[in-house]
């Protein structure tokens, strides 16, 4: 999946749905000039994602909790 998304050093990202790892990843292959921003929509997730995210040194990685709403049709 990364290698498929043609990552660029410096680029900036959004990551939907985030456990930590894959914005790790990411933010490994962007270098220190680029930027990750990871949201979910699970608070305990998100969290979870932060706290390994900073033990980890991924400064650059922003995190979010969103809140999204399905209707029906």
């Amino acid at each position: 999946m990364l290698h498929a998304a043609h990552l660029q050093l410096g680029a900036r990202v959004l990551e939907v749905g985030s456990g930590g790892y894959n914005a790790a990843l990411i933010a490994d292959i962007l270098g220190p000039g680029g930027t990750v921003a990871t949201v979910d929509i699970d608070a305990a997730v998100i969290d979870r994602a932060r706290t390994t995210l900073d033990r980890a040194g991924h400064r650059q990685v922003t995190s979010r909790m969103v809140y999204a709403v399905m209707r029906r049709r």
